[in-house]
């Protein structure tokens, strides 16, 4: 019986150890920080009126915490403070549905419909609800014409005027615009005309003014020729010889249209058409087209041969006023006598190559300039 009440004194003195060890570790691992960050803090807060080891709900959270007793300050800055009101879980405020949009429209196309480049709903934030518009109707307006091809000028009208037709305009669908259609001309009257016979000649004399006509019963010039097929020919039938239409001032050689035959006394000339300018050190020959009501110079061979393209003012033999395209899709020739000096430019689909041949170290080569 005395051994019994030995070991129950020993089992109580062990508890009263057990709790006297956890009370001095509490007080300096979590309640010095405990009253530090929260005053009037005490053993009660965790562990009710009673003392531990019953925990209050408070203590109960703040030793579930793994962290709790290695950073008490953690666990408080999680928890609060002991008896504070918990902060509320905020209740998600539902995403509203749309009820309109509003919208930025793109440009009115020649449909007649526009298509929206952005898109808000509203209310802000809203998602789903009312299906937003993908296009809408519109009035389109076309934009105006700035630029035109026309066709040949017809006859002057005894009015003075001649008229013509626009071909093409641009921009694409574009509308009016200024295109120039008719401008003023010099009408000269049919004078007494007749017929050269037979009827069937289809050559007309206007004996008033001097005119012939052939295809034409109205010729307006001193030589007018109407006709579907080619007008004529220069057929040189001595070999020898060369088939020409020369222009004359006063009776004085300006210039020629020649054809030369295959025995001609100037090798260089056998078998060639020949565009010549015969005024000594002032003749010059120009291409020239009319563009938008202008005649332009295309081309220009100056009397000391020196040829302009954009220019009639080359001081080179070859001077280009504007760019220049080296678009070589065939394939490239040897380099040797021939083509030495030769540019050339390679396409392949990752890069292009431009080279130039040369005469290097005494054997001919294509040389890379760029890449």
């Amino acid at each position: 019986m005395k051994k019994k009440k030995t070991l129950l004194s020993l089992s109580v003195v062990i508890v009263l150890v057990m709790g006297v060890i956890s009370i001095a570790y509490a007080v300096p691992s979590y309640l010095t920080p405990l009253s530090a960050a929260c005053p009037g803090t005490s053993c009660t807060s965790c562990h009710g009126p009673s003392g531990p080891p019953p925990f209050t709900a408070y203590g109960t959270s703040f030793s579930n915490i793994s962290t709790h007793s290695t950073n008490p300050s953690g666990a408080i800055a999680t928890l609060g403070c002991p008896g504070a009101t918990p902060t509320p879980t905020p209740t998600p405020t539902p995403i509203p549905a749309c009820t309109s949009y509003m919208y930025t429209w793109g440009a009115c196309q020649p449909n007649g419909t526009q298509t929206p480049t952005s898109t808000i709903g509203v209310p802000a934030g809203c998602s789903g609800g009312a299906t937003p518009l993908t296009s809408r109707t519109c009035t389109y307006t076309a934009p105006t014409c700035t630029s035109f091809t026309y066709s040949a000028w017809g006859a002057c009208q005894p009015s003075g005027t001649q008229t013509r037709t626009v071909a093409t305009s641009s921009p694409s669908g574009c509308t009016g615009g200024s295109p120039v259609t008719s401008q003023t001309c010099t009408y000269m009257p049919p004078g007494n005309v007749m017929l050269i016979s037979p009827a069937t000649s289809g050559f007309m004399w206007d004996d008033t003014y001097k005119r012939l006509g052939i295809g034409t019963t109205n010729p307006r010039w001193p030589l007018q020729i109407d006709a579907a097929l080619p007008i004529g020919t220069f057929n040189v039938t001595d070999a020898t010889s060369e088939g020409a239409f020369l222009v004359t001032e006063n009776g004085n050689y300006v210039g020629s249209f020649e054809g030369f035959g295959s025995n001609f006394g100037n090798t260089a000339l056998r078998n060639s058409i020949s565009l010549t300018s015969q005024v000594n050190d002032l003749g010059s020959i120009n291409l020239i087209t009319k563009t938008g009501g202008t005649w332009l110079t295309r081309m220009f061979i100056s009397n000391s041969g020196n040829l302009g393209i954009g220019t009639t003012t080359p001081t080179q033999t070859l001077e280009v006023n504007g760019g220049m395209r080296l678009n070589t899709s065939r394939t490239q020739p040897a380099c040797n006598a021939n083509t030495r000096g030769t540019f050339w430019v390679d396409q392949y689909t990752t890069g292009d190559f431009v080279d130039v041949c040369i005469l290097s170290g005494g054997s001919y080569v294509w040389r890379t300039i760029a890449q």
